[in-house]
């Protein structure tokens, strides 16, 4: 019976084992949000890039046509 409970039971060894896988995987969480982040960011970027200059060509054409 007390081999019983005693593999039930977590130590403290087994709390700061966990802890710490815990703490590492957050901060691997946090780098591939940051990362995800400026990926997005730069498509943006990129889309905003793009979506100027037809802006100016809609703009030069309405300036032509009045």
């Amino acid at each position: 019976m007390a081999d019983l409970v005693n593999d039930q039971l977590a130590t403290k060894r087994d709390l700061q084992e966990r802890e710490t896988r815990l703490r590492h995987d957050l901060h691997e969480l946090e780098a591939r949000l940051k990362a995800d982040h400026k990926e997005v960011e730069l498509r943006s970027t990129v889309r905003m890039g793009a979506m100027i200059p037809g802006g100016i060509a809609i703009v030069a054409g309405l300036v032509k046509l009045l």
